[in-house]
């Protein structure tokens, strides 16, 4: 108690997912929690809040949080680079589907594409410049629209924010978008999957310049890297405040960025060197001890992003 966010609503919607999609019963709604009239223990008592009930550990004992990191770390270590090989091993990671051409339906200001089986992912157009940019959202589109960085592109690009999959959920059912890791496909690769096949779609067109992408942040930022990993029409990627490494999600609380086995395969250094460092632009990168040579800015966000559009246009 008073340690976790997860709201009863949450826990409810929870329970619903995995009645649907794990034991196959129920519709997927919420399922819903009896409430309890009596502590189930006490929250005070310091058996539970301590080690063995015997006081905080020494400063120098390991915990769980410390012997993963090491071992995360001499994971990392080991790593060498094999660009030509590694997206095959990332799709294989992410249990990536192959791409399909999908077909949009046209909407007021923009498109809706249905990229996985029953998944119709909106994407919203804004701006009218000579560039085109798509930009991974962490939220609904009309919130991102509203980003200064995504405002600064639009004055110089047309710019497509794509609300991906479990995006646009409310509060109550964020929880929901971390859940299908035990489906065994990883949240950020159906997110780089979402923006694939908007890239997908967007070139068969045929009527655009060079696609760009971009995106920020944790989750949005990989899921950008990732699919510029995949997808060589992707001209140039920027991202805003990523991590540098994977051993830096060791005990984060970030599981929708979360690859189970990727530092056997790669980490952030492998995967700008397959994608190309020339392609991949980063700003304000959160970097750690150990985690490679990046290249990355400390420019205010939308000074980075303008300036990115800038030289894509020379």
């Amino acid at each position: 108690p008073g340690v976790h966010d997860y709201t009863q609503g949450m826990r409810e919607n929870t329970y619903g997912f995995l009645d649907r999609w794990l034991k196959g019963s129920g519709d997927g709604f919420p399922v819903d929690e009896p409430l309890l009239d009596e502590e189930l223990f006490d929250v005070n008592n310091p058996e539970i809040l301590v080690f063995g009930g015997e006081g905080v550990p020494e400063a120098t004992a390991e915990t769980v949080y410390s012997i993963w990191s090491k071992e995360a770390a001499t994971l990392r270590s080991n790593l060498s680079n094999n660009p030509g090989a590694l997206p095959g091993k990332l799709r294989t990671l992410l249990n990536m589907p192959d791409l399909s051409a999908a077909e949009a339906v046209p909407t007021d200001r923009g498109f809706l594409l249905t990229t996985d089986l029953g998944v119709q992912v909106p994407v919203l157009r804004i701006g009218a410049g000579s560039q085109t940019v798509v930009w991974l959202g962490e939220e609904d589109f009309e919130t991102e629209s509203k980003r200064p960085e995504v405002r600064t592109m639009a004055e110089h690009a047309t710019v497509f924010i794509v609300e991906p999959r479990g995006a646009g959920m409310p509060g109550e059912m964020h929880i929901l978008r971390h859940a299908p890791i035990v489906m065994g496909r990883p949240l950020v690769g159906m997110w780089a999957y979402d923006l694939l096949c908007v890239v997908d779609y967007l070139a068969r067109r045929g009527d655009l310049n060079d696609i760009l992408v971009a995106g920020r942040g944790r989750e949005m930022g990989l899921a950008c890297l990732l699919a510029t990993v995949f997808d060589d029409r992707i001209e140039s990627v920027a991202i805003d405040q990523m991590f540098s490494s994977f051993v830096q999600l060791v005990g984060s609380g970030n599981p929708a960025s979360q690859i189970p086995g990727i530092l056997k395969v790669a980490d952030i250094e492998q995967m700008v060197h397959a994608a190309g460092p020339d392609r991949v632009h980063l700003n304000n990168t959160k970097k750690s001890k150990g985690s490679g040579e990046l290249d990355s800015s400390s420019l205010p966000v939308d000074e980075f992003f303008e300036e990115w559009i800038e030289t894509a246009e020379n």
